[in-house]
């Protein structure tokens, strides 16, 4: 009799989606072209790649925000300034 295999049937692997690529030219300075193909050599990288690195490395204080998610959200308005001025409810 041949024996029957008791495992589990092999499931596809599935692998993220690949993030889009967006062509870009920038103006430099000629050094500054040269220090980035040689780090971009010696890290074993490509230029972009290296690019992507320091982008997300470097600039985290400003984001790109989708407006279709801005509109779901109700604006919210800066807080009240503090007046100066005499007046006593303002100091208590």
């Amino acid at each position: 009799m041949a024996r029957e295999s008791a495992r589990r049937p092999r499931s596809k692997a599935v692998s993220a989606p690949i993030a889009a690529k967006v062509k870009m030219s920038a103006s430099v300075r000629t050094e500054t072209y040269m220090r980035l193909a040689t780090h971009a050599l010696w890290m074993g990288k490509t230029q972009g790649e290296l690019i992507d690195d320091l982008v997300e490395s470097g600039c985290r204080r400003y984001r790109v925000q989708d407006l279709e998610s801005a509109k779901d959200k109700a604006p919210t308005d800066p807080p009240p300034e503090s007046s100066d001025s005499d007046d006593e409810t303002a100091a208590a």
